[in-house]
Protein backbone atom coordinates (compact mmCIF):
# COMPACT_ATOMS: atom_id res chain seq x y z
CA UNK A 1 0.00 0.00 0.00
CA UNK A 2 2.88 2.40 1.29
CA UNK A 3 4.42 1.94 -2.45
CA UNK A 4 1.53 2.21 -4.48
CA UNK A 5 0.63 5.32 -2.20
CA UNK A 6 4.69 7.12 -2.96
CA UNK A 7 3.85 6.29 -6.66
CA UNK A 8 0.32 7.98 -7.09
CA UNK A 9 2.17 11.37 -4.83
CA UNK A 10 5.31 10.58 -7.95
CA UNK A 11 2.63 10.83 -10.69
CA UNK A 12 1.03 13.75 -9.31
CA UNK A 13 3.82 15.80 -8.79
CA UNK A 14 4.66 14.84 -12.52
CA UNK A 15 1.54 15.73 -13.58
CA UNK A 16 2.12 19.59 -12.36
CA UNK A 17 5.42 19.99 -13.24
CA UNK A 18 4.65 18.76 -17.08
CA UNK A 19 1.28 21.01 -16.59
CA UNK A 20 3.21 23.72 -15.71
CA UNK A 21 6.33 23.38 -18.40
CA UNK A 22 3.61 22.89 -21.23
CA UNK A 23 1.77 26.24 -19.40
CA UNK A 24 5.24 28.45 -19.87
CA UNK A 25 6.11 26.56 -23.65
CA UNK A 26 2.16 28.16 -24.81
CA UNK A 27 2.71 31.41 -23.05
CA UNK A 28 6.41 31.49 -25.11
CA UNK A 29 5.07 30.23 -28.40
CA UNK A 30 2.10 32.79 -28.45
CA UNK A 31 4.62 35.68 -27.29
CA UNK A 32 6.40 35.33 -29.97
CA UNK A 33 3.66 34.56 -32.49
CA UNK A 34 1.79 38.45 -31.25
CA UNK A 35 5.31 39.67 -31.31
CA UNK A 36 6.49 38.96 -35.32
CA UNK A 37 3.08 39.57 -36.20
CA UNK A 38 3.21 42.83 -34.57
CA UNK A 39 6.47 43.69 -36.00
CA UNK A 40 6.02 42.44 -39.54
CA UNK A 41 2.72 44.85 -39.67
CA UNK A 42 5.24 47.90 -38.39
CA UNK A 43 6.73 46.86 -41.80
CA UNK A 44 3.69 46.73 -43.90
CA UNK A 45 2.08 49.68 -42.63
CA UNK A 46 5.43 52.02 -43.32
CA UNK A 47 4.75 53.89 -46.52
CA UNK A 48 8.19 53.49 -47.60
CA UNK A 49 10.64 50.42 -47.22
CA UNK A 50 13.37 50.87 -44.61
CA UNK A 51 16.54 48.59 -46.15
CA UNK A 52 18.86 47.07 -43.76
CA UNK A 53 18.88 44.98 -40.79
CA UNK A 54 16.10 44.14 -37.89
CA UNK A 55 17.00 43.72 -35.01
CA UNK A 56 15.01 41.34 -32.36
CA UNK A 57 15.31 40.74 -28.60
CA UNK A 58 14.08 39.61 -25.61
CA UNK A 59 14.65 41.95 -22.33
CA UNK A 60 14.07 40.64 -19.29
CA UNK A 61 13.54 42.74 -15.67
CA UNK A 62 15.03 40.44 -12.94
CA UNK A 63 14.22 40.54 -9.36
CA UNK A 64 17.58 41.61 -8.49
CA UNK A 65 17.24 44.52 -10.03
CA UNK A 66 14.56 45.66 -8.71
CA UNK A 67 15.98 44.82 -5.28
CA UNK A 68 18.96 46.51 -6.00
CA UNK A 69 17.00 49.61 -6.98
CA UNK A 70 15.47 49.47 -3.18
CA UNK A 71 19.23 48.58 -1.41
CA UNK A 72 20.66 51.45 -3.42
CA UNK A 73 18.25 54.09 -2.58
CA UNK A 74 19.13 53.70 1.00
CA UNK A 75 21.47 55.88 3.27
CA UNK A 76 23.28 53.03 4.26
CA UNK A 77 24.45 51.45 1.20
CA UNK A 78 26.95 54.23 0.26
CA UNK A 79 27.60 55.55 4.22
CA UNK A 80 27.97 51.86 5.62
CA UNK A 81 30.97 49.68 3.82
CA UNK A 82 29.75 46.46 5.93
CA UNK A 83 26.22 47.29 4.84
CA UNK A 84 27.14 47.71 1.17
CA UNK A 85 28.96 44.30 0.89
CA UNK A 86 26.81 42.11 2.77
CA UNK A 87 23.77 43.33 -0.16
CA UNK A 88 26.48 43.16 -2.56
CA UNK A 89 27.12 39.71 -2.05
CA UNK A 90 23.46 39.09 -1.28
CA UNK A 91 22.30 40.56 -5.11
CA UNK A 92 25.25 38.87 -6.56
CA UNK A 93 24.35 35.24 -5.63
CA UNK A 94 20.51 36.27 -7.11
CA UNK A 95 21.70 37.94 -10.23
CA UNK A 96 20.92 35.14 -12.73
CA UNK A 97 18.21 33.96 -11.36
CA UNK A 98 14.75 34.53 -13.85
CA UNK A 99 12.67 32.78 -11.35
CA UNK A 100 10.60 35.44 -9.61
CA UNK A 101 9.80 33.44 -6.16
CA UNK A 102 13.27 31.53 -6.34
CA UNK A 103 15.02 35.12 -6.27
CA UNK A 104 13.23 36.73 -3.94
CA UNK A 105 13.01 33.90 -1.16
CA UNK A 106 17.10 33.12 -1.93
CA UNK A 107 17.57 36.95 -1.40
CA UNK A 108 15.16 36.95 2.04
CA UNK A 109 17.00 34.14 3.43
CA UNK A 110 20.92 36.05 2.89
CA UNK A 111 19.43 39.30 4.90
CA UNK A 112 19.44 39.68 8.53
CA UNK A 113 16.42 41.37 10.54
CA UNK A 114 17.93 44.52 10.86
CA UNK A 115 18.94 44.38 6.76
CA UNK A 116 15.54 43.99 5.53
CA UNK A 117 14.26 46.88 8.01
CA UNK A 118 16.98 49.27 6.41
CA UNK A 119 16.27 48.20 3.19
CA UNK A 120 12.35 48.27 3.22
CA UNK A 121 10.79 49.29 6.51
CA UNK A 122 9.88 46.10 7.30
CA UNK A 123 11.24 42.78 8.03
CA UNK A 124 7.80 40.66 7.18
CA UNK A 125 9.08 38.54 3.83
CA UNK A 126 5.58 38.05 3.35
CA UNK A 127 4.97 41.94 2.77
CA UNK A 128 8.47 42.12 0.77
CA UNK A 129 7.71 39.37 -1.31
CA UNK A 130 4.70 40.88 -2.58
CA UNK A 131 6.11 44.58 -2.50
CA UNK A 132 8.92 43.21 -4.79
CA UNK A 133 6.70 42.20 -7.18
CA UNK A 134 4.39 44.73 -7.71
CA UNK A 135 7.65 46.75 -8.15
CA UNK A 136 9.09 44.36 -10.65
CA UNK A 137 5.32 44.66 -12.58
CA UNK A 138 5.35 48.18 -12.34
CA UNK A 139 8.70 48.65 -13.59
CA UNK A 140 8.46 46.29 -16.85
CA UNK A 141 5.65 48.29 -17.85
CA UNK A 142 7.61 51.47 -17.12
CA UNK A 143 10.80 50.15 -19.32
CA UNK A 144 8.52 49.90 -22.31
CA UNK A 145 7.21 52.97 -21.61
CA UNK A 146 10.73 54.60 -21.90
CA UNK A 147 11.85 52.50 -24.41
CA UNK A 148 9.50 54.13 -27.12
CA UNK A 149 10.62 57.70 -26.98
CA UNK A 150 14.07 56.85 -26.91
CA UNK A 151 13.78 55.01 -30.60
CA UNK A 152 11.87 57.79 -31.97
CA UNK A 153 14.40 60.48 -30.76
CA UNK A 154 16.77 58.11 -32.86
CA UNK A 155 14.01 57.99 -35.90
CA UNK A 156 13.56 54.06 -35.44
CA UNK A 157 10.33 52.29 -36.54
CA UNK A 158 10.23 49.80 -33.53
CA UNK A 159 7.52 47.59 -32.14
CA UNK A 160 7.49 47.06 -28.47
CA UNK A 161 5.03 44.33 -26.26
CA UNK A 162 5.34 42.90 -23.22
CA UNK A 163 4.77 39.61 -22.78
CA UNK A 164 1.53 38.95 -20.57
CA UNK A 165 1.81 37.36 -17.05
CA UNK A 166 5.77 37.65 -17.00
CA UNK A 167 8.63 40.59 -16.37
CA UNK A 168 9.94 39.75 -20.58
CA UNK A 169 9.51 42.77 -23.51
CA UNK A 170 9.69 41.67 -26.86
CA UNK A 171 11.36 44.03 -28.73
CA UNK A 172 12.22 44.88 -32.69
CA UNK A 173 13.82 47.60 -34.17
CA UNK A 174 14.29 48.22 -37.91
CA UNK A 175 17.04 50.06 -39.81
CA UNK A 176 19.86 49.00 -37.06
CA UNK A 177 22.62 46.38 -38.15
CA UNK A 178 25.09 46.71 -35.16
CA UNK A 179 24.16 44.56 -32.36
CA UNK A 180 26.54 47.02 -29.84
CA UNK A 181 24.56 50.24 -30.96
CA UNK A 182 21.29 47.64 -30.32
CA UNK A 183 22.70 47.24 -26.59
CA UNK A 184 23.14 50.48 -25.67
CA UNK A 185 19.48 51.61 -26.84
CA UNK A 186 17.84 48.68 -25.29
CA UNK A 187 19.95 48.74 -21.61
CA UNK A 188 21.63 52.11 -21.16
CA UNK A 189 19.80 53.33 -17.98
CA UNK A 190 20.05 57.13 -19.39
CA UNK A 191 21.66 58.33 -16.15
CA UNK A 192 24.72 60.17 -16.52
CA UNK A 193 27.16 60.50 -13.26
CA UNK A 194 29.58 63.21 -12.34
CA UNK A 195 32.28 61.39 -10.60
CA UNK A 196 35.92 62.92 -9.09
CA UNK A 197 38.75 61.06 -10.87
CA UNK A 198 41.07 58.95 -8.97
CA UNK A 199 44.87 59.51 -8.12
CA UNK A 200 48.12 57.72 -9.34
CA UNK A 201 48.13 55.95 -5.95
CA UNK A 202 44.51 54.80 -6.07
CA UNK A 203 45.47 53.44 -9.55
CA UNK A 204 48.86 51.37 -8.25
CA UNK A 205 46.93 50.64 -5.36
CA UNK A 206 44.04 48.40 -7.40
CA UNK A 207 46.87 47.22 -9.16
CA UNK A 208 48.60 46.05 -6.57
CA UNK A 209 45.92 44.19 -5.38
CA UNK A 210 44.33 42.56 -8.77
CA UNK A 211 47.72 41.74 -8.91
CA UNK A 212 48.81 40.04 -5.59
CA UNK A 213 45.41 38.00 -5.45
CA UNK A 214 45.20 36.93 -8.97
CA UNK A 215 42.22 38.16 -10.09
CA UNK A 216 43.14 38.34 -14.05
CA UNK A 217 45.11 35.34 -14.38
CA UNK A 218 44.85 33.94 -17.96
CA UNK A 219 43.65 37.26 -19.10
CA UNK A 220 45.89 39.58 -21.33
CA UNK A 221 45.91 43.13 -19.31
CA UNK A 222 48.73 45.41 -19.31
CA UNK A 223 48.78 47.20 -15.73
CA UNK A 224 49.70 50.95 -16.20
CA UNK A 225 48.94 52.19 -12.29
CA UNK A 226 49.56 56.12 -13.19
CA UNK A 227 47.61 58.58 -13.53
CA UNK A 228 43.97 57.14 -13.32
CA UNK A 229 44.71 54.35 -15.43
CA UNK A 230 44.60 50.69 -13.91
CA UNK A 231 45.63 49.36 -17.37
CA UNK A 232 44.74 47.97 -20.65
CA UNK A 233 43.03 44.95 -22.01
CA UNK A 234 41.26 44.10 -25.43
CA UNK A 235 37.72 44.73 -26.18
CA UNK A 236 37.15 40.82 -26.07
CA UNK A 237 38.34 40.24 -22.39
CA UNK A 238 36.04 43.07 -21.17
CA UNK A 239 33.20 41.06 -20.10
CA UNK A 240 35.21 38.87 -18.76
CA UNK A 241 37.04 41.58 -16.21
CA UNK A 242 33.17 42.33 -15.59
CA UNK A 243 32.16 39.44 -14.24
CA UNK A 244 35.61 38.68 -11.73
CA UNK A 245 34.96 42.57 -10.71
CA UNK A 246 31.39 42.15 -9.98
CA UNK A 247 32.43 39.01 -7.35
CA UNK A 248 31.63 40.52 -4.24
CA UNK A 249 34.34 38.47 -3.26
CA UNK A 250 36.92 40.33 -5.61
CA UNK A 251 35.27 43.94 -5.02
CA UNK A 252 36.18 43.26 -1.26
CA UNK A 253 39.97 42.84 -1.86
CA UNK A 254 40.05 46.66 -3.95
CA UNK A 255 40.52 49.67 -1.99
CA UNK A 256 37.39 50.81 -0.31
CA UNK A 257 35.56 53.72 -2.00
CA UNK A 258 36.96 53.64 -5.58
CA UNK A 259 35.29 52.63 -8.87
CA UNK A 260 36.71 50.90 -11.82
CA UNK A 261 35.14 51.71 -15.15
CA UNK A 262 36.21 51.24 -19.13
CA UNK A 263 36.65 54.33 -21.26
CA UNK A 264 34.34 54.56 -23.91
CA UNK A 265 36.67 54.13 -27.24
CA UNK A 266 39.82 52.08 -27.22
CA UNK A 267 43.04 53.97 -26.90
CA UNK A 268 43.33 54.28 -30.71
CA UNK A 269 39.61 56.55 -30.50
CA UNK A 270 37.86 53.24 -32.10
CA UNK A 271 35.16 50.98 -31.40
CA UNK A 272 38.11 47.73 -30.91
CA UNK A 273 41.07 47.11 -30.00
CA UNK A 274 42.60 48.19 -26.44
CA UNK A 275 40.62 49.58 -23.94
CA UNK A 276 41.55 51.36 -20.60
CA UNK A 277 40.21 50.27 -17.15
CA UNK A 278 40.19 53.24 -15.32
CA UNK A 279 39.94 54.42 -11.37
CA UNK A 280 37.64 56.84 -9.84
CA UNK A 281 37.01 57.90 -6.79
CA UNK A 282 34.65 57.89 -4.01
CA UNK A 283 31.65 55.39 -2.85
CA UNK A 284 29.38 57.70 -4.47
CA UNK A 285 29.27 60.38 -7.99
CA UNK A 286 29.58 63.62 -6.88
CA UNK A 287 26.06 64.22 -8.68
CA UNK A 288 23.61 61.93 -10.73
CA UNK A 289 21.91 63.55 -14.17
CA UNK A 290 18.30 63.41 -12.31
CA UNK A 291 18.63 67.22 -12.73
CA UNK A 292 19.71 67.39 -17.03
CA UNK A 293 16.37 68.70 -18.69
CA UNK A 294 17.68 68.83 -21.76
CA UNK A 295 20.45 66.86 -23.97
CA UNK A 296 21.72 67.24 -27.86
CA UNK A 297 23.83 66.33 -30.01
CA UNK A 298 25.76 68.83 -32.15
CA UNK A 299 29.71 70.14 -32.85
CA UNK A 300 32.52 72.01 -31.17
CA UNK A 301 34.69 74.69 -32.56
CA UNK A 302 36.59 72.02 -33.78
CA UNK A 303 34.10 69.99 -35.40
CA UNK A 304 33.66 67.03 -33.08
CA UNK A 305 30.51 66.00 -32.23
CA UNK A 306 29.48 66.14 -28.68
CA UNK A 307 26.21 65.98 -26.48
CA UNK A 308 25.40 69.36 -24.76
CA UNK A 309 23.30 69.28 -21.54
CA UNK A 310 21.21 71.46 -19.52
CA UNK A 311 20.25 71.33 -16.06
CA UNK A 312 17.41 72.71 -13.42
CA UNK A 313 17.86 75.04 -11.27
CA UNK A 314 18.77 72.64 -8.10
CA UNK A 315 21.28 70.62 -10.78
CA UNK A 316 23.02 73.95 -11.45
CA UNK A 317 23.33 75.24 -8.11
CA UNK A 318 24.87 71.84 -6.91
CA UNK A 319 26.74 71.77 -9.97
CA UNK A 320 28.15 75.20 -9.54
CA UNK A 321 29.76 74.08 -6.36
CA UNK A 322 31.50 70.86 -7.77
CA UNK A 323 33.30 73.01 -10.36
CA UNK A 324 34.33 75.55 -7.88
CA UNK A 325 35.84 73.39 -5.71
CA UNK A 326 37.60 71.07 -8.40
CA UNK A 327 39.09 73.97 -10.65
CA UNK A 328 42.41 72.85 -11.95
CA UNK A 329 41.15 69.00 -11.51
CA UNK A 330 39.67 66.03 -13.75
CA UNK A 331 35.83 65.19 -13.32
CA UNK A 332 34.63 62.36 -15.08
CA UNK A 333 31.23 62.18 -16.96
CA UNK A 334 30.09 58.30 -16.62
CA UNK A 335 27.07 56.77 -17.54
CA UNK A 336 26.50 52.27 -17.63
CA UNK A 337 29.87 52.24 -15.78
CA UNK A 338 31.66 54.23 -18.85
CA UNK A 339 33.75 56.98 -18.68
CA UNK A 340 32.92 59.03 -21.89
CA UNK A 341 35.38 61.92 -21.09
CA UNK A 342 36.88 63.44 -18.30
CA UNK A 343 38.10 67.16 -18.82
CA UNK A 344 39.67 69.27 -16.57
CA UNK A 345 37.33 71.75 -14.78
CA UNK A 346 38.90 75.22 -15.76
CA UNK A 347 36.60 77.04 -13.90
CA UNK A 348 33.52 77.60 -11.47
CA UNK A 349 30.48 76.70 -14.24
CA UNK A 350 27.46 79.25 -13.32
CA UNK A 351 24.46 77.98 -15.68
CA UNK A 352 24.21 74.29 -15.40
CA UNK A 353 24.93 73.90 -19.45
CA UNK A 354 28.34 71.43 -20.23
CA UNK A 355 29.21 69.20 -22.64
CA UNK A 356 29.68 65.42 -22.94
CA UNK A 357 32.65 64.06 -25.54
CA UNK A 358 34.20 61.28 -26.47
CA UNK A 359 35.28 61.02 -30.16
CA UNK A 360 31.83 60.23 -31.12
CA UNK A 361 30.09 59.91 -34.58
CA UNK A 362 27.15 61.77 -35.19
CA UNK A 363 25.07 58.80 -34.82
CA UNK A 364 26.69 57.67 -31.60
CA UNK A 365 25.97 61.43 -30.25
CA UNK A 366 22.66 61.53 -31.28
CA UNK A 367 21.78 58.23 -29.84
CA UNK A 368 23.73 59.38 -26.65
CA UNK A 369 21.33 62.52 -26.36
CA UNK A 370 18.41 60.60 -27.01
CA UNK A 371 19.21 58.15 -24.34
CA UNK A 372 19.81 60.87 -21.70
CA UNK A 373 16.71 62.80 -22.67
CA UNK A 374 14.03 60.67 -23.92
CA UNK A 375 14.33 57.43 -22.45
CA UNK A 376 15.57 57.36 -18.67
CA UNK A 377 14.73 53.23 -17.19
CA UNK A 378 14.11 52.90 -13.80
CA UNK A 379 15.95 49.67 -13.87
CA UNK A 380 18.73 47.72 -16.21
CA UNK A 381 16.96 45.50 -18.18
CA UNK A 382 18.93 41.97 -18.98
CA UNK A 383 19.23 41.07 -22.64
CA UNK A 384 17.72 37.32 -22.95
CA UNK A 385 17.97 37.22 -26.94
CA UNK A 386 19.47 39.64 -29.45
CA UNK A 387 19.69 38.72 -32.96
CA UNK A 388 20.36 40.85 -36.42
CA UNK A 389 19.13 39.74 -39.74
CA UNK A 390 19.04 41.50 -42.94
CA UNK A 391 15.83 42.05 -44.51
Amino acid sequence: MLDILCVKIYLSVMTKSVKWLLALTFVGVVASIFYFVGLDRLVEEGEERIDGARVTAILEIRPADVIRSCVEATYEYSADWDFAARMDEALYDISALSVVDEAIDKFLSRCSYEDLQTVFGTADCGRIKSDIKKRLDLHTDQVCIALEPRFDQCGLRHHIQRIDGTNRICVGILGVDDPERAKRLLCSDGNVEFWAVGSSYDAATVCAAIAEYHMFDGIEFEFVGQGYCVGVADKSDIETINDILKDPKNKALLPARTKLAWENKSVDGKTYGDYRLVVLSGSTPLMNGSGITDARAGADAYDQFTVSIKMDDTASYLWANITANNVGKQIAIVMDDVVYSAPVVNQRIEDGNSSISGDFTRQEAEDLAGVLWYGRLPVDPTIVTLEVSER
